[in-house]
């Protein structure tokens, strides 16, 4: 069996256009080095085929025909792995070969995770909006610095569980993560993945492990990816609400043990605190709950999904009834978005972001992107 230093893994459903432009790019980064995961859980198996035509020899191709839940192909994908480090990505990204020296670095000085800084990001042809197509590259002043992951689950709980890629969690989805922790969470949750969000689950359930050394770094080490049939698209566009029992992606929900502490709805902001708490759960960590902010999540779930205020009350119940601040709520939303398009603006009008337009695939962006990664060694404060 060949010695891999790294694992990419993309768990994929009938996506096939886009999980083969993954593994085209990633597996031309460094043959030797790097094994490339496809568990691929699509309604056939065309993309296998895909992929031997490309003679992709690094790349381990697993068809599944079970009708999986989205953390369960997660689970499966893993099963796979040869390499010492992971790196979880979706089928719409792509992986710069500062990768390969960001391993080679956490193997020189024993690292258990390291989280990148989210800098390039983009947009595939298709999407619904006026960001199809377009490669912005974000212009970034953070600083390398070793990560307080216990404390950053702690805070993530004062906020509801919200917004989990703002802290210092080590993250085995967009970063990398040795494959010895990976086994450690399974070995004392049953699971490599659980709840009903696969990346922060195991964000939380990694940073919750002793003695974990974990850094951040400010140089990019994946290009996010965006297509028009991805959930972040989705989360755009405001597709997400509604009853769980009709989201596809999800597991069994009829026989999943949903956090009463978490409105029983479908959302972004649901998804992620029902998730984080069912980490704490499942890590014999449950002592940390008492930090959940339950009020601040269902302030930012209706100022998130105002246009259901209606919907949410009857979930909620007389308790927690906000509807004689929905004006107030309203306008708090309305704020947040001025706000956000002016900080926008302003990068644009300051040049402190890089954008490409007409950026027709991943490779493209790929090679627009090599252009901005600067050839330094990280330095840790």
């Amino acid at each position: 069996m060949k010695d891999y230093i790294l694992s990419v893994v993309i768990p994929t459903k009938n996506r096939q256009k886009y999980a083969l432009s993954a593994a085209k790019e990633v597996s031309a980064l460094h043959r030797e080095k790097i094994q490339v995961v496809v568990h691929d859980n699509s309604n056939n198996n065309s993309l296998e085929q895909m992929i031997k035509n490309e003679n992709l020899q690094n790349v381990t191709y697993i068809y599944c025909a079970d009708s999986l839940s989205g953390v369960e192909n997660f689970n499966r994908s893993l099963e796979y792995v040869k390499g010492e480090y992971v790196c979880m990505i979706g089928d719409d990204d792509g992986v710069l070969p500062e990768i390969v020296k960001c391993v080679e670095w956490m193997k020189d000085k024993n690292i258990d995770a390291v989280k990148a800084v989210r800098s390039i990001v983009y947009h595939w042809p298709g999407n619904s909006s006026n960001l199809s197509a377009m490669l912005r590259i974000y212009g970034n002043h953070d600083v390398c610095h070793k990560m307080d992951t216990m404390a950053a689950v702690i805070q993530l709980l004062k906020n509801g569980g919200q917004n989990y890629s703002k802290y210092d969690l080590a993250v085995s989805y967009h970063g990398i993560v040795k494959k010895a922790c990976l086994d450690a969470v399974k070995r004392q949750t049953g699971k490599y993945f659980d709840g009903v969000s696969p990346d922060i689950y195991s964000a939380v359930c990694l940073s919750l492990l002793k003695d974990l050394k974990a850094y951040y770094i400010n140089k990019p080490i994946l290009i996010s990816g965006i297509c028009p049939k991805s959930t972040s698209a989705d989360s755009a566009e405001g597709k997400h609400f509604g009853k769980l029992e009709d989201i596809d992606h999800l597991c069994d929900m009829k026989t999943y043990n949903w956090d009463q502490v978490v409105p029983y709805i479908y959302s972004v902001e649901t998804v992620w605190a029902e998730t984080a708490l069912k980490a704490l759960e499942q890590m014999g960590r449950q002592d940390l709950k008492n930090y959940f902010n339950r009020r601040y999540l269902i302030n930012l779930l209706y100022q998130n999904n105002c246009q259901h205020y209606k919907e949410l009350n009857e979930i909620l119940g007389n308790n927690y009834d906000l509807s004689k601040d929905i004006k107030k709520i309203t306008f708090k939303r309305r704020c947040r978005k001025l706000l956000s398009l002016l900080h926008i603006n302003m990068r644009e009008f300051f040049k402190i972001d890089t954008i490409y337009n007409e950026v027709q695939n991943i490779q493209q962006a790929y090679e627009l992107s090599l252009k901005h990664v600067k050839n330094e060694e990280y330095r840790i404060e």
